[in-house]
């Protein structure tokens, strides 16, 4: 094993720009995890920044990790917009009761900033000490999120699919409305100290919504939120979730920054769309992961790497996020993969 020529922030924003860095980074979606690795409740991180900090500084000891999540969700962006927040006491906060509850409630839609609302205050005071606890050498990840999203948590979930058929106009309002909240969210994230966005899209598979609601009611709404990060120079990671096979071409339509698909086949996908876009993942998250051995972990990683990572423009992830209940070998297995098979001197040297 060869000494790292970059920092892992260095590594991993020149993977997200399609580079090749000195080796594939590894950068596992591990938020939950690393907080109950630490002793913590995830209900105690959202009144303690410092509890999060050291969870996260532990977490990074341990395994060596290029980047780290910060504690945000895409539900804080829109609590902070005007929606409702549920706070579990030890697993993620979820949607609370619906703002919109008919179609007159539209009135209720009054922007604000988000800055000054909800938790987003507590997770930009958490990314700032992120910085500080863990250097300049490290990569900061901030959870986005895209308008579907937050109108959905507006509406509610149920209610937003049927207003997909029964009042398209309504949903357009509101996807209108949750532009700017995020858009105005990863300018601060960035502004706090992270150094790019993950942006995920869990509505939005094949299983969810048909390709010409997508078409029509996510994609137009997600794009306008992606240019504006392009052109304000943010890097980020977008991903879906779900089986999305047939709408890759419009994720991959204009700069993107990394796609991290869920059930996609990478080599099938770099092939595709690799010179437009660099990748993540995608050793699944649960059947490998969570229920795996490390030399499963390692021998999906391995094949990741190589059908993933030619000519660079890849970070060594889940399909998703890490479950809370994964051994720790597994992720330790995770990183030595990425370090084995993942070093680009010594491909050339072999080749």
């Amino acid at each position: 094993m060869k000494t790292d020529e970059m920092t892992s922030r260095e590594r991993v924003l020149t993977a997200v720009r399609n580079g090749k860095p000195d080796r594939v980074p590894v950068v596992p979606v591990y938020i939950a995890g690393a907080v109950r690795r630490a002793g913590f409740k995830y209900s105690e991180c959202l009144f303690d920044a410092d509890k999060y900090v050291a969870a996260v500084a532990k977490c990074y000891a341990d395994f060596g990790f290029d980047g780290i999540f910060d504690c945000g969700l895409p539900a804080f962006i829109a609590e902070a917009a005007g929606a409702a927040l549920r706070v579990l006491e030890d697993d993620l906060p979820v949607p609370g009761e619906p703002v919109l509850r008919t179609y007159d409630d539209i009135d209720r839609l009054v922007p604000r900033s988000v800055l000054s609302n909800g938790r987003v205050p507590h997770v930009l005071s958490v990314i700032s000490k992120m910085r500080k606890a863990l250097g300049p050498t490290v990569a900061i990840v901030a959870v986005g999120a895209i308008p579907y999203r937050v109108a959905d948590c507006f509406r509610g979930t149920q209610a937003f699919y049927k207003d997909l058929i029964r009042n398209p106009e309504f949903v357009r309002k509101i996807l209108d409305f949750a532009v700017q909240p995020c858009i105005e969210y990863a300018e601060a994230a960035i502004e706090a100290g992270a150094d790019m966005l993950f942006v995920p899209d869990a509505l939005s598979s094949r299983m969810s919504m048909s390709r010409r609601h997508y078409v029509e009611l996510n994609y137009p709404y997600t794009r306008k939120v992606f240019d504006a990060l392009n052109q304000r120079g943010i890097a980020f990671w977008f991903h879906p979730c779900g089986d999305c096979s047939d709408r890759l071409d419009l994720a991959t339509d204009g700069p993107t920054g990394l796609l991290l698909p869920a059930e996609a086949d990478i080599a099938t996908v770099k092939a595709e769309y690799g010179r437009k876009v660099s990748l993540g993942g995608n050793v699944r998250s649960v059947d490998t992961m969570l229920l795996g051995a490390p030399e499963d972990v390692r021998r999906e990683s391995r094949g990741c790497l190589e059908h993933g990572a030619q000519d660079g423009g890849f970070i060594l992830s889940a399909d998703c996020t890490v479950p809370v209940a994964t051994p720790e070998d597994n992720l330790h297995a995770l990183v030595a993969a990425a370090r084995e098979f993942g070093d680009y001197r010594s491909h050339s040297e072999a080749g």
